[in-house]
C-alpha cells in the first residue's frame, strides 16, 4: 500500500491527553503486550507523539525524543518526524504496528514464516502466498489462521518480522482448498515509504533492501534489539578484539582483573581520551554529553569494535560520564535531565601519557589529504555540524602579483591564504629589509601598486603612496576580491557560492497591535540547515507553533521560519549551542513598537 508515492498533508502534535487516550485504545487492540512492552514502545511523559496524516487516508503516529539521553534510553532514533510506531489504515480495518515497533516486540503480532527466497518477492510490495508458507503446525496444518487478522511476516532462521498485512484465509479455508490462493495482503513492509519516514535502520545483518535472509549464526538479545546502522563483524571477531583491547586498555590499578566488564570500561575510556586529544577542541564546549559520545566518542572507537553499555560496569552513558567527573578527566554540570561538559582536564596523567591510535582507515584517509596539499581540510569539524568558509576569488590586477607566488589566479583563497601571500611576496623581494615588517609597513612596489591601485584611482600615479600599513594593504586586497563562501557538510563535497556570507536575521514583530508576536528566522539555508527540519524541530523545542513561509520577491527563491511568539533568545542559543553557528553571523532585530 506504501510502495507509491504519498504526500504528508499535515502534521500535528498529540496532547497528554489524546495520548493517554491512544496508548488505551492500543492496549484493547494488542492485548499481548505488557506494560514493560508499552513503556519501550510508547513511554509515558517522554518525547512527543507526532500525528501525519497522509494523502492516502493513512495516519502515521511517530515517537520523537526530545533529548539525546531519551533517544539512548528507549532507542529510538527516527527521521524528519521521528520513528513511526503504528499506522491507521481505514481500508484494512484498523491499526498496523511498523517494523520499528515489531523489532522491539517481535511477540505483538503472530507471524507467517517463509522462505527466505521469498522475501524479494514481498520486498516489492507483493502480497504473500500460500505456497510459500511454512505451515504453523509440525504436523504439516495450520490452526490459528482467521481471515481479516493481523499478522507479521518472517523469514526462518531470522526472528525479526520486515512485514505487516491482513490475513485472507483462515484455518478451515486452507484445509479445505489447500495451499493455494493468498495468505497474506501486505500493508506495510520493510524498505516501503511508512520504513523510509524513519532512520531507515535495520535490525541485523540479514536486512537488505532485495532480500531477508537467515541470521541463525548471530547470537543476538531478541528482546532488546539494537538498531544496527554499519556492518558488525561475527562472534570470533568480536572475541578475538576483546583480547587484544584487554592488552591495550589503560589500566588504573594493576590489580584490576580482565573481565568483559573491566575491558569494556577500559575501551570506553580509550573512545573517550581518543576523541579529546584528536577531535575535541576547547572552543567547542561546553557541550551536550550525548552529543559528544554520539559526535565524537563513540566515531572514535578502534575499527571493528563493538560498544555495549551492558558489559560495562557503568550501563549507561550518564554513570560512564559521571565516573569521568570522579577522575577529574572533565568536569561536568547537570540541569534539566541532561549532562553537559563543561571543561576536559589535558593535564590529568592519563591524557598525557595516552598516545591516539590510528587504523588502516584513518591512515589512508591522512595520507590522502597530505598528497592532495588542500588548505581547507581543517574547515570541517568533527563534530558533523555544517560549517562555512569565507573565501576571496582575485581580480584581474593580481595576477602580477600571483605569478610571482608561483599561485594560481583563479583559485579560491581564505584571508589567513591572503596573509601569507602578502609576507612571502614582502620577504621575497626584500629579504634583507626585516625593518619594514618590524614597523608594520610595506614598500610598495610597481607589483603592489596594481594590485591595489590599477583601475580604481581618479587622481595620478603620483598621489599613490610609496608605503602603507600591513593591515591597511591586507584589507585593500580583500576589498577588491570578488567575495565566495563554501559550504562544508559531512560526507558531501564542498558547496561553492558566490558572495559573501549572510549572517541569519532574527526579527521579532508585532502582532494584532502588539498583544502579540512573531519571530522570524532568515537565511538558514546558508548554514546547510534545511527550514522544514528547522521548523518541526522548533516547534517541539520551544513549545509554539512553527512555520515555513517563502520570502517576497519573483526572483527571491529563499524562504523564512516563523514561530509564534519572541523566542529570539532561545533562537539565538539553539543557533549557538545546537548547530554551532558563530555569534558574528547572527544578528537579531527587534521591530516590536515600542509603548
Amino acid at each position: 500500500m506504501f510502495k507509491k508515492q504519498f504526500t504528508i498533508q499535515s502534521n500535528h502534535l498529540l496532547k497528554s491527553s489524546d495520548r493517554r487516550r491512544l496508548r488505551t485504545e492500543l492496549k484493547e487492540c494488542f492485548p499481548l503486550l505488557g506494560d514493560e512492552d508499552w513503556e519501550r514502545i510508547l513511554p509515558h511523559k517522554v518525547g512527543e507523539v507526532i500525528v501525519l496524516k497522509l494523502s492516502n487516508k493513512a495516519t502515521v503516529y511517530c515517537f520523537q525524543c526530545n533529548t539525546e539521553n531519551e533517544a539512548l534510553e528507549f532507542s529510538s532514533g527516527g527521521g524528519k518526524w521521528g520513528q513511526p510506531l503504528f499506522v491507521f489504515v481505514p481500508e484494512e480495518g484498523g491499526w498496523f504496528p511498523t517494523v520499528y515497533t515489531l523489532w522491539k516486540v517481535p511477540h505483538l503480532l503472530p507471524c507467517f514464516e517463509t522462505h527466505s527466497q521469498v522475501s524479494r518477492f514481498l520486498l516489492g510490495a507483493a502480497d504473500l502466498m500460500l505456497p510459500g508458507v511454512y505451515p504453523t503446525d509440525n504436523d504439516g496444518s495450520f490452526t490459528n489462521v482467521q481471515f481479516g487478522q493481523r499478522r507479521s511476516v518472517i523469514v526462518r532462521g531470522n526472528p525479526m518480522p520486515f512485514a505487516v498485512g491482513v490475513c485472507c484465509c483462515s484455518s478451515v479455508d486452507i484445509k479445505n482448498k489447500g495451499l493455494k490462493g493468498r495468505a497474506l495482503k501486505l500493508v506495510h513492509y520493510y524498505g516501503d515509504g511508512i520504513w523510509s519516514l524513519g532512520d531507515r535502520s535495520k535490525p541485523n545483518q540479514g536486512f537488505t533492501l532485495e532480500q531477508i535472509d537467515s541470521v541463525d549464526n548471530l547470537n543476538e538479545d531478541n528482546n532488546n534489539v539494537q538498531l544496527i546502522t554499519q556492518q558488525q563483524s561475527n562472534v570470533e571477531e568480536e572475541e578475538y578484539i576483546a583480547q587484544t583491547t584487554s592488552q591495550l586498555s589503560i589500566e588504573e590499578d594493576g590489580g584490576l582483573e580482565h573481565s568483559n566488564e573491566v575491558d569494556m570500561d577500559a575501551l570506553l575510556d580509550r573512545c573517550f581520551l581518543q576523541a579529546a586529544k584528536c577531535s575535541i577542541e576547547d572552543r567547542q564546549l561546553p557541550m551536550e554529553a550525548s552529543k559528544m559520545f554520539n559526535e565524537f566518542i563513540l566515531p572514535a572507537r578502534p575499527a571493528h569494535t563493538v560498544i555495549d553499555w551492558k558489559k560495562s560496569s557503568h550501563k549507561k552513558l550518564g554513570a560512564f560520564m559521571k565516573s569521568l567527573s570522579k577522575r577529574k578527566l572533565c568536569k561536568l554540570k547537570e540541569g534539566k535531565g541532561q549532562l553537559q561538559v563543561l571543561t576536559i582536564n589535558r593535564n590529568h596523567e592519563m591524557y598525557q601519557s595516552f598516545v591516539p591510535y590510528y587504523d588502516d582507515s584513518s591512515k589512508e584517509k591522512q595520507s590522502n589529504l597530505e598528497d592532495d596539499g588542500s588548505s581547507h581540510d581543517d574547515v570541517v569539524s568533527h563534530n558533523g555540524i555544517p560549517q562555512v568558509s569565507e573565501m576571496w576569488k582575485p581580480h584581474q590586477h593580481m595576477k602580477h602579483f600571483l605569478e610571482c607566488l608561483q599561485k594560481n589566479e583563479n583559485a579560491l583563497y581564505s584571508r589567513e591564504e591572503i596573509r601569507e601571500a602578502l609576507q612571502q611576496y614582502v620577504q621575497h623581494k626584500w629579504p634583507q629589509k626585516k625593518e619594514s615588517s618590524e614597523n608594520g609597513e610595506i614598500v610598495l612596489d610597481d607589483v603592489l601598486r596594481d594590485a591595489l591601485f590599477k583601475g580604481n584611482t581618479k587622481g595620478l600615479m603620483e598621489d599613490i603612496p610609496s608605503t602603507m600599513d600591513w593591515k591597511e594593504v591586507e584589507l585593500m586586497l580583500l576589498s577588491r576580491m570578488q567575495p565566495y563562501h563554501v559550504l562544508y557538510k559531512p560526507g558531501e563535497e564542498p558547496m561553492i557560492r558566490k558572495g559573501a556570507v549572510k549572517p541569519i536575521a532574527i526579527i521579532v514583530e508585532d502582532r494584532q497591535g502588539g498583544r502579540k508576536h512573531v519571530t522570524r528566522i532568515q537565511g538558514i539555508e546558508t548554514f546547510g540547515i534545511e527550514p522544514e527540519d528547522f521548523a518541526q524541530k522548533a516547534q517541539i523545542a520551544f513549545a509554539c507553533a512553527s512555520s515555513v513561509h517563502p520570502l517576497p520577491g519573483k526572483q527571491n527563491h529563499l524562504v523564512e521560519v516563523q514561530c509564534q511568539g519572541n523566542v529570539t533568545s532561545d533562537v539565538t542559543k539553539w543557533l549557538l549551542q545546537k548547530f554551532g553557528i558563530p555569534s558574528t553571523w547572527i544578528q537579531v532585530q527587534d521591530k516590536r513598537k515600542k509603548k
